[in-house]
């Protein structure tokens, strides 16, 4: 049991680069197990299907979602007064040893007025980011997620 139910789900944009396939059709089985859960999809540039094709009872898909202290949007927006959060960039960030080892992680990066979300999936890539020494940025491993700034 979940101390705090889930009521709604945000997916900042990019859900499928592709053209209409199975997965899709997967997608909406998934929906109709969480009916009483709300989706919401900001469209993101590689959400490249016929609108008719987001049609689903418990998703709403948008440009940009505000819901305050939130600005959601795809790629990164300079929203004068709510904090954005946004995904299109699939932040990355790089960990030295010394040893000379190197490791690139997937992060989620937060400054003063937003953060980017990473992305999950095998063909994502990933964008290395500089974070400012006041910012927080978590890298994601195989078993945990862990701040390191």
């Amino acid at each position: 049991m979940l101390n705090h139910p889930i009521q709604q789900v945000i997916i900042l944009g990019d859900l499928f680069h592709s053209t209409y396939n199975i997965e899709w059709n997967n997608f909406l089985e998934f929906l109709d197990h969480f009916a009483d859960i709300t989706f919401h999809l900001v469209l993101g540039n590689h959400d490249i299907l016929s609108s008719d094709k987001y049609i689903a009872d418990n998703l709403t898909c948008h440009l940009i979602l505000d819901m305050p202290p939130f600005h959601f949007t795809h790629e990164p927006s300079h929203h004068s007064e709510l904090y954005n959060l946004c995904g299109h960039i699939h932040p990355c960030i790089k960990m030295k040893g010394r040893g000379l080892q190197r490791l690139r992680l997937p992060c989620y990066h937060f400054g003063n007025k937003s953060g980017v979300l990473p992305a999950f999936g095998a063909f994502t890539g990933g964008y290395n980011i500089s974070p400012d020494m006041d910012d927080d940025v978590y890298a994601i491993t195989a078993n945990a997620v862990l701040k390191v700034l």
